[in-house]
């Protein structure tokens, strides 16, 4: 997977869905029932859409990655974080390639 490239499309998907800023910085859950029926109705609300909304961009991510990454963000129970465990296992991966790809070349106008 060239995670840079599968990044990419993912945030102008989550973008037009008005899913990014949920899927970057997550969002703030309540530690128990009684917090949640302390809460105004508003304040619920907005917490039981940002839990929908969540779970939109987790079934997103789920469904586009291969079967052996998807094993690796199984037990993510937010979007948020399952996009922080691709980011810190793939994203060095893409910074190894394009130094080995430097150095490649490197070697390669040596030889030229």
């Amino acid at each position: 997977m060239n995670f840079n490239n599968w990044s990419v499309q993912m945030k102008v998907l989550f973008k037009s869905q008005d899913l990014w800023n949920l899927v970057e910085n997550g969002y703030i859950e309540v530690a128990n029932n009684e917090e949640f029926n302390a809460m105004r109705k508003e304040e619920k609300d907005s917490l039981v859409e940002s839990r929908k909304k969540d779970q939109k961009a987790l079934y997103a991510i789920f469904q586009d990655v291969e079967e052996t990454i998807f094993e690796k963000i199984s037990n993510a129970e937010t979007a948020k974080a399952a996009w922080d465990i691709l980011q810190k296992s793939y994203k060095g991966d893409d910074r190894v390639r394009r130094v080995r790809l430097q150095t490649l070349r490197v070697i390669l106008s040596l030889y030229a």
